[in-house]
């Protein structure tokens, strides 16, 4: 239910983040787990679990080796630049 992307130089520029590194969400399907945490396209994905990520290949990697059924927490740079942990966890079915 995420899409992710590659912080590039532009990117960050467009979003108005400085000396931020990570995954970037380029969409985010409705309904789907990451759309119930809140998350939006332009946040940025900064670590998954304890594991510090600088690419979306980093973090699709380190969301695939996570057990998304017990929930892995998600550091995220939002778009207006504040900074927070999630929890995203798959229910039942998904």
């Amino acid at each position: 239910g995420l899409q992710l992307g590659d912080l590039t130089s532009e990117r960050s520029q467009q979003l108005g983040l400085q000396n931020v590194q990570g995954a970037v969400v380029l969409s985010v399907e409705p309904n789907s787990p990451a759309a119930r945490v809140g998350l939006v396209p332009g946040d940025v994905i900064t670590r998954v679990g304890n594991t510090a990520v600088t690419s979306a290949g980093e973090a699709e990697s380190a969301l695939s080796g996570a057990d998304l059924k017990k929930g892995v927490r998600l550091y995220i740079t939002m778009r207006d630049g504040s900074q927070q942990f999630i929890f995203i966890r798959l229910g039942n079915g998904e």
